[in-house]
């Protein structure tokens, strides 16, 4: 395709799927339209999992959500008779890049050993131009001291060498004489480790910056500066930018930032290089801001108040029986409010997605109250290790005990890391009690969901469902949980749900809500969605919550076979244990419930998956991934037309799994879909308006 223009911009605007998706992304459709125009035969647009590993400690070597599942959103949302071809691939194992590579050339007759030439002669080519970057740069760097001029470290991403998109950037800052490099142009910067960044280190681009501002504070020029392009609604910024700043002031240099989106001129960029070139030109002495972290978690802190977010109804609670028994004092937050929400906000990025605002924001609104000692009191927070920001909740969170003055509070996540950290259990065990008590919550849910809106007697559901969780939090204190007591407790169960009197009148409508796994699940978070539409006579249907769980499984299980990644024996193994554990107590929880009076059996995923007619590629596994348009559509064929999927505001994975696969969703299903956003400043009235129109339409 031709140099990126405002032109070719504007012509591929009317196919972006999400307002907010950052600049690059919206720059791509215009470029497709560009090749479609020039009438070619088909269009290449690999999606590229993971890069080569950025940083020798590095502990992942992903791309953005949106770089990896950008092509398949392209061909989804512009309609072309040229085909746009994208396949999965990862730079970080070789040997999947050559067989799907081959996969794909094969039917225009290239041979293996064809691709396998391609392939290393490529490259070669690509190191060798590295090299002669970094060669390029180490000229700079010496003329820069020679002629005692600020020498600018130009921080961004590959797409940030655009013209366009850096809006000339570079040029300006040498008319104003100053010399300037790129972050990849650093010499040596393979060579350094990523020891104490804050973030979790595992996308690859984004180690580089890591690096590079590690690179200028060991450097004793003192007119070396750092100025980082970033994009609006580019989510992983939102924990980037901040880590860059506070390394580059670490050691006593200069950083400034600048957002570039479509509407961006020279005009205050200019500005700012200015007085930053001025500054640097006085010799002007900059405070060292000195690194402060958190405590780290020991055994001596085991005994220690942990304290835990509110996640859902029934699981938050169940959790507290389980560490119970595996010997921690869990003490869940359940009154969530909106002053947990500002405490958010005054320690996370604003950019950052909701649900990291609102559950920091709820640990640091307890630890305020001064019911809590900080000195004697742990905080715990989920984690994912996927490709989503999710993942770096629990660094967020001690960037946030910091800036609020709370460093001697140690953290812990709760994820397959925590071993790591000194929070040791019994993950045997932890694994029984928790899936026995989660299928089981997930039964009473389900009975919970075809119960009230055919209830007789006003809130008689409600009151059945909250004598449940007593008792089963009360038992499950008493005694750990056991098979036996999870048939005991779901024929009890059962058969109190058969006991409610209901309406033989069918509903208005099934209103099925698929999203984020904790704005659907957090009532505070999505405005008590659930009861608002079943107050109204709406049944809702939902998928369990276990079932995310089982997500994982079935992605590492395929990113293996499509040698996406390298095997590794010992995930998929657990996660092979994790995944037949669930089935073994889901099948007991099901046995029972087939003698419930409104008994559906829900599909799983080893099901729907055999449908072979899953709207996306199981190689998008960021978020809810492939996972989300699947349960729509499973939704669609049991009748359930109207679906609601929920999103924190700007989030990265949503743009790919939920927005960039509306137009489909819609016209295949001939669905009525809703994409509702959350954040700190969602209008509640706005939110009841979209809901009204959406449940007024047939």
């Amino acid at each position: 395709s031709d140099n990126t223009t405002k032109k070719m911009y504007y012509k591929g605007l009317r196919t972006v799927a999400a307002d907010n998706l950052c600049l690059p992304a919206k720059v791509a459709n215009g470029h497709i339209f560009d090749l479609i125009n020039k009438k070619v035969d088909r269009i290449f647009y690999p999606s590229i999992v993971f890069e080569e590993k950025v940083g020798e400690d590095a502990k992942n070597t992903y791309n953005c959500p949106i770089v990896t599942g950008y092509g398949e959103i392209l061909k989804r949302n512009i309609k072309s008779d040229i085909p746009i071809d994208s396949f999965a691939m990862s730079f970080n194992y070789m040997p999947g890049v050559k067989h799907n590579a081959y996969e794909y050339l094969k039917e225009y007759g290239i041979t293996k050993s064809q691709v396998g030439g391609a392939i290393k002669f490529g490259m070669e080519v690509e190191y060798k131009s590295i090299e002669l970057r970094k060669n390029l740069a180490k000229d700079i760097i010496k003329k820069a001291k020679a002629e005692d001029k600020p020498l600018i470290i130009l921080l961004g991403r590959p797409y940030h060498l655009d013209p366009m998109i850096n809006t000339g950037i570079m040029d300006l800052i040498y008319d104003l004489g100053a010399y300037a490099i790129s972050e990849d142009s650093i010499p040596d910067i393979d060579k350094m480790n990523l020891e104490g960044v804050l973030p979790l280190t595992q996308w690859s681009y984004h180690n580089r910056l890591y690096l590079a501002a590690k690179w200028i504070i060991n450097q004793d020029y003192n007119k070396v500066a750092a100025l980082q392009l970033n994009s609006f609604g580019c989510g992983p910024d939102a924990v980037v930018v901040d880590e860059v700043k506070t390394i580059v002031e670490s050691g006593g240099k200069v950083y400034i930032s600048i957002k570039i989106d479509e509407m961006s001129n020279l005009g205050a960029a200019k500005i700012r290089i200015r007085s930053l070139l001025e500054a640097l030109n006085q010799n002007k002495s900059f405070n060292i801001k000195p690194r402060i972290y958190t405590k780290e978690f020991t055994k001596s802190d085991k005994k220690k108040t942990i304290l835990v977010p509110y996640f859902a109804k029934m699981y938050s609670e169940l959790l507290e029986p389980v560490f119970y028994h595996l010997g921690y004092n869990f003490v869940t937050l359940y009154h969530q409010s909106n002053e947990a929400v500002d405490e958010g906000l005054k320690y996370v990025n604003n950019d950052m997605c909701y649900p990291a605002i609102v559950v920091i924001g709820d640990l640091i609104k307890a630890l305020k109250s001064g019911k809590y000692n900080p000195d004697e009191t742990v905080v715990a927070l989920s984690q994912t290790n996927g490709q989503c920001r999710a993942s770096n909740y629990v660094p967020l969170l001690k960037k946030a005990l910091i800036d609020a003055g709370f460093f001697n509070t140690p953290v812990i996540s709760l994820s397959s890391d925590s071993f790591k950290q000194g929070f040791t259990f019994n993950p045997a065990k932890f694994l029984k009690y928790t899936v026995i008590l989660f299928t089981i919550a997930d039964g009473i849910i389900c009975m919970k969901l075809k119960t009230k809106p055919f209830e007789i007697n006003k809130g008689e559901t409600i009151t059945l469902v909250n004598k449940l969780l007593e008792q089963l939090y009360s038992d499950a204190y008493y005694k750990p949980p056991t098979k036996k007591y999870l048939q005991k407790f779901m024929k009890y169960a059962v058969a109190e749900f058969n006991k409610i009197p209901v309406k033989n009148k069918p509903v208005k409508k099934k209103i099925g809500i698929v999203g984020e796994i904790y704005l659907k699940s957090n009532c505070f978070s999505n405005n008590y969605l659930v009861e608002w539409l079943e107050e109204r006579g709406y049944e809702v249907v939902l998928p369990s919550y276990t079932k995310y769980f089982e997500y994982g499984f079935y992605s590492r299980v395929y990113s293996a076979k499509e040698r996406i990644t390298e095997p590794d024996k010992t995930k998929l193994t657990t996660g092979a244990i994790n995944h037949l554990t669930i089935e073994h107590y889901r099948k007991l929880v099901e046995k029972e419930l087939k003698n419930f009076n409104r008994y559906k059996k829900e599909v799983l995923i080893s099901e729907a998956l055999q449908h072979k007619n899953e709207p996306l590629p199981q190689y998008l596994q960021f978020g809810e991934g492939w996972l989300l348009p699947l349960e729509i559509s499973e939704m669609v064929k049991d009748g359930v037309r109207d679906v609601i999927s929920l999103q924190p505001f700007g989030c990265i994975s949503n743009h790919i799994v939920a927005k960039g696969t509306y137009r489909q969703l819609k016209n295949k299903y001939n669905t009525n879909l809703l994409l509702l956003d959350y954040d700190s400043g969602t209008s509640e009235v706005n939110t009841t308006n979209r809901l009204e129109l959406f449940l007024s339409n047939n």
